[in-house]
């Protein structure tokens, strides 16, 4: 029902001495487990001559007449005397988010009253967030920034609402400490790619400054599940629950569905932590958290010469591995040509310009295995240069990893060939499967090594192959059967799903490369000369099997 500006003027204190100006509460409800952790208050005013009245019908009226001030602090009051009554019941919500005005924060006695309100009901300051908009910072900005800080210094969250909808949100986290940003629903109602980045994009500035994020109005199972896959720590909306009048949302609670206080602190602490960063598992405190864990540098190239120009610290812990002291003698190094690779490097670079995709090099030079990766970002035909970033990582006196590395960038020239590729490490009773197209089952490779074989041959080996198939993968004899050749191999009938046992290759080969005992184990098809034989051979001389 639409009512003049005049009319609720008019009828505003009428309206609250009669009880019609009530708190509406929609739950807050954290995001990682789908319990209640908060609810907002909301005024209602529900009048007896035009009915429900739309609180963008009054809101607005009343902040512009600066005649807010009493319906919000009934609003308080009501959310006070609720808090109160749900903490002898068996599901009580511990905090709520209550709305206070632009004007509200001119009022002298403001803070007074909120502190005697909440003492009244005896209600702890941690219970109650206040949730201002910006606007509130631009009337009079010594006043709200005195009045703020009482409010955290008494131990109240300031919460910060419609984040992102006005022109000075990044100002605010600069002067003010928030406790919470609840961003614009306007950004998740927007199915555009250019809105989730940017909600990503403030979550992100969330976490890095240790601020919570909300975000409000999320109506769908698909909105929820990109708020969740962001690490955002709660989320509001009507998926969930529109406003419930008192009545209607006490009934809604339930031990089950909210979050007991035991576990607040918990979840909040969980909820810190950001999905979003490069290497959330590193802690990214201080000077580090301005940089990319990862070692990159920008490198200007021009008529076949290199300049740096930027290099992280990650980057120069690969140069220094190198045994260069300075950037600038690695770019000395390179440019004079006094490298060995200095020509495959550069076709390197010029490929990485032309195609403008990621090309990258490895190589062994001493103790040192590098790793150098590079991707054009710009070009110029006319300035005839171009900027290349780049990822130089290097792992010295590191042998297993490089030859794990070897034999899987190797392995996989070989998908073509084979139906099954295996990495063995005999000594670590274990192995990696690297390829496989023939639908073995998983359990095997979950199994340590000896269990796994013992398992395969069971469950995939025919029952008159098995005997021969376990002397043929004896690991305690592995090293003596392939100290000749470097590899064993013999014909076995594996199960082929859905067509029955077949007749199939199987060769253990040793890396050469490797320091330890370290194997390929492939399975390959025969052909149907192979297999005749092998069927000749089966039923004449199985001897010559082994």
């Amino acid at each position: 029902m639409s009512v003049s500006a005049q009319y609720i003027l008019d009828h505003i204190d009428e309206a609250i001495d009669n009880g019609c100006i009530r708190a509406f509460f929609q739950p807050v409800m954290r995001t990682l487990t789908g319990r209640i952790c908060c609810a907002e208050a909301l005024a209602r005013w529900d009048d007896p001559e035009n009915g429900m009245l739309s609180p963008a019908a009054f809101i607005p009226v009343l902040e512009r007449h600066e005649r807010i001030y009493r319906l919000d602090m009934t609003i308080l009051q009501q959310t006070c005397m609720l808090y109160r009554k749900l903490q002898d019941t068996e599901a009580p919500v511990h905090s709520f988010s209550v709305n206070f005005s632009r004007s509200d924060f001119s009022v002298p006695h403001f803070f007074e009253d909120v502190v005697n309100t909440l003492r009244a009901f005896q209600v702890p300051h941690a219970a109650i967030k206040m949730e201002v908009t910006e606007s509130v910072m631009f009337a009079d900005q010594e006043r709200f920034h005195s009045v703020f800080n009482a409010f955290r210094d008494a131990g109240f969250d300031v919460w910060i609402d419609d984040f992102g909808s006005g022109y000075s949100s990044l100002s605010m986290l600069h002067e003010y400490s928030f406790s919470l940003l609840k961003i614009d629903m306007l950004f998740i109602q927007s199915s555009t790619l250019r809105s989730r980045q940017l909600i990503a994009a403030i979550v992100n500035a969330g976490k890095a400054l240790g601020i919570q994020t909300l975000i409000e109005g999320v109506e769908t199972e698909e909105q929820m599940r990109f708020v969740k896959s962001i690490g955002c720590e709660t989320i509001q909306g009507f998926y969930y629950s529109k406003p419930l009048d008192e009545k209607t949302f006490t009934a809604y609670l339930s031990p089950d569905n909210t979050e007991p206080l035991a576990e607040k602190e918990y979840w909040n602490t969980v909820g810190s932590f950001n999905l979003l960063s490069p290497n959330p598992m590193e802690d990214r405190n201080g000077a580090a958290a301005f940089q990319s864990d990862s070692p990159l540098a920008l490198i200007e190239c021009t008529w076949g010469q290199g300049e740096y120009i930027y290099v992280n610290d990650a980057y120069m812990e690969s140069v220094h591995s190198l045994g260069f002291d300075s950037i600038q003698d690695l770019e000395l190094f390179f440019n004079a040509k006094l490298s060995t690779r200095y020509h495959s490097m550069q076709n390197m670079l010029t490929e990485a310009v032309m195609t403008e995709t990621i090309q990258e090099t490895e190589y062994v030079s001493g103790q040192v295995f590098y790793k150098f990766r590079a991707k054009c970002i710009a070009k110029s035909r006319e300035l005839q240069k171009a900027m290349v970033v780049a990822s130089l990582s290097t792992f010295k006196e590191d042998r297993e990893l490089r030859e794990q590395t070897d034999v899987v960038r190797y392995g996989r020239l070989l998908y073509a060939s084979y139906e099954h590729v295996n990495v063995v490490f005999p000594d670590k009773d274990s192995s990696i499967r690297v390829f496989s197209n023939a639908n073995f089952q998983t359990a095997h490779q979950l199994m340590p090594l000896r269990d796994g074989i013992r398992s395969f041959c069971e469950k995939e080996v025919h029952p008159d192959d098995r005997s021969r198939y376990l002397r043929f993968f004896d690991l305690d004899k592995l090293d003596a059967h392939t100290s000749e050749t470097g590899f064993i191999q013999q014909g076995f009938r594996i199960l082929d799903s859905g067509r029955g046992y077949r007749w199939r290759q199987v060769r253990i080969t040793r890396a050469s490369l490797a320091a330890e005992n370290i194997y390929i184990y492939t399975i390959q098809r025969m052909s149907d000369v192979s297999v005749k034989i092998a069927e000749m051979l089966l039923k004449d001389h199985p001897e010559l099997l082994e």
